[in-house]
């Protein structure tokens, strides 16, 4: 009875670590279109063909906060047109 016992213990004091753990999740920086295009030296009209032509994904490069767009930092830095 008393394995029993320990091994409750131990199930338990095993589930409270998990639950205390957060899931790693990298950190996205969001910039505006302003810093893309002072990254990358690019103008704002190529980024909206980028765009327009798929070179740039949605999702991936960037996200739209309604009409806002966003783009994340470190997809652009690893860009490679």
């Amino acid at each position: 009875m008393e394995n029993n016992n320990i091994v409750l213990l131990i199930k338990e004091a095993i589930r409270d670590e998990f639950a205390n753990q957060r899931p790693a999740t990298p950190e996205i920086q969001l910039i505006s279109e302003t810093e893309v295009t002072e990254i990358l030296k690019v103008s704002k009209v190529t980024l909206n063909k980028w765009r327009r032509d798929n070179i740039l994904i949605e999702g991936k490069h960037y996200i739209r906060l309604g009409k806002c767009l966003r783009y994340k930092k470190n997809e652009l830095l690893n860009f490679s047109k």
